[in-house]
Formats: structure tokens, C-alpha cells, sequence
């Protein structure tokens, strides 16, 4: 969950800091080129996504769409490596 010392609304939402407009994410139909292949590549994912959060964190922001893709992959995954 993200903390941020932005105001809140009238019904406790946080307002998010971004001008961006806030989008869900939704999982393309096709994955078969979605998550990294070679395992360097999914540490470097894991790392760049562990850097976007602290950074979401700090900065008291939503993440872009583009941001969304990047957790995905690091969520995802790591929920396939412990069924391995």
C-alpha cells in the first residue's frame, strides 16, 4: 500500500499526486512474450521493479500503466518460481 502525505477526500481516498490519469491493468491475452525468458533478464526485472517501488513509495505516487507491466512480471513470477 502506498503512504502519501497528500491531502485526502471527502470519503478518506488518497489523491494521488500524478496528473496522470489512474488506469487499471489488465494481463495481455497473449503472455507468451510478456515475462522475461533468460534468467538475467528476470533479475533484472525483479531489481527494477524492487527500485519502482521504493521509489512509488517515497514520491507518494500511483504507478503509470507502463510501471503496472513491470510489477506484474515481478508479482507473477515469483508466485510461478514457488511452485516450481
Amino acid at each position: 500500500m502506498l503512504v502519501s502525505s497528500k491531502p485526502e477526500s471527502e470519503d478518506g481516498v488518497t489523491v494521488p499526486s500524478s496528473t496522470e490519469p489512474l488506469v487499471d491493468f489488465h494481463f495481455p491475452e497473449d503472455l507468451t512474450d510478456f515475462y522475461p525468458k533468460t534468467t538475467r533478464e528476470k533479475i533484472e526485472t525483479n531489481v527494477a521493479a524492487i527500485r519502482l517501488v521504493k521509489s512509488l513509495d517515497q514520491s507518494g505516487r500511483f504507478p503509470t500503466l507502463e510501471e503496472q507491466d513491470l510489477l506484474a512480471k515481478y508479482v507473477v513470477r515469483w508466485l510461478g518460481w514457488l511452485s516450481q
